[in-house]
């Protein structure tokens, strides 16, 4: 995302009144918001995270985020991918819906 879009969307995203969001937004923006917590951090003692990680650090080079739970820096997309990947067979079981790349 670029720095002007950036900026475009935290204005909007500040600037609308509470009152202006309906309360079934509300509630699933929060769902989601927990949803996202709860399973970056239920990832943060996995396992697989060294070789995770050890795979992810040779995809590409530079440090804008950090895995949580490590401290450890990647490239942003690696450690938004090491993050999320770590616990997903738990919560991809939550879908109703079946993802296929196939069709």
């Amino acid at each position: 995302m670029t720095p002007d879009a950036e900026r475009t969307l935290l204005r909007h995203v500040l600037e609308t009144p509470d009152d202006a969001i309906p309360p079934p937004a509300r509630a699933a923006a929060r769902v989601f918001v927990l949803d996202t917590l709860a399973v970056g951090v239920a990832g943060t003692g996995h396992e697989n995270q060294p070789g995770m990680i050890a795979a992810a650090s040779r995809w590409g080079t530079g440090s804008e985020a950090t895995v949580w739970g490590q401290g450890t820096c990647l490239p942003a997309a690696q450690a938004a991918f090491v993050t999320r990947s770590r616990p997903m067979r738990w919560s991809s079981t939550r879908s109703t819906r079946r993802r296929s790349c196939t069709r």
